[in-house]
């Protein structure tokens, strides 16, 4: 089996959607080298083609490839089949590695939102579980799970201890009343 298939990168690349990575700084366009061969790599389940409006993830590579040379009019860089070489595998975790180090360059240079507060200057606790189960992250968190206090996650006792505080902008103590 390729050692691609087995990298923690390439596993995250298959659970991601396509308007999660398709950001100019995070999935390289895929353009056309010379004679006009594309280079796809072992695995690639996402067109990258500039400008594809396909936002759907293909069954396989082989499929991103028709795709790429049916409606694209593009051949693709190895498309004769067979095994892969060591050569195609180890550029294919590199691929993958830039992928999820550009991304992850992104997402932690993003802006972190503010705290929803109510009228008197408190943190709702409500708004703040949803707005994070919106961004992604799972309510209750994982360190309220393992301390089994799930039913009070996100609650102003335990903003230090509850990882889903740290999804939003820091705040001044002196700003935020405590209930």
């Amino acid at each position: 089996m390729p050692k691609y298939k087995t990298a923690d990168t390439y596993l995250w690349y298959t659970t991601m959607k396509k308007e999660d990575i398709l950001h100019e700084l995070d999935m390289p366009v895929a353009t056309p080298q010379e004679a006009n061969t594309l280079i796809i790599h072992p695995g690639e389940l996402l067109c990258r083609y500039y400008p594809c409006a396909n936002m759907n993830r293909f069954q396989n590579t082989n499929a991103l490839k028709a795709h790429i040379r049916d409606k694209h009019n593009e051949i693709c860089e190895g498309e004769g089949g067979g095994s892969i070489t060591a050569e195609r595998d180890a550029a294919a975790i590199a691929f993958y590695n830039d992928l999820k180090s550009r991304y992850d360059t992104r997402v932690a240079s993003a802006p972190q939102p503010a705290f929803p507060l109510k009228r008197d200057g408190t943190i709702n606790m409500s708004e703040l579980k949803r707005q994070a189960m919106e961004m992604g992250v799972d309510v209750p968190c994982e360190q309220c799970k393992l301390d089994n206090v799930s039913r009070r996650c996100c609650s102003h006792a335990r903003r230090t201890q509850c990882d889903i505080f740290e999804e939003f902008a820091p705040y001044p103590s002196d700003t935020i009343k405590d209930p």
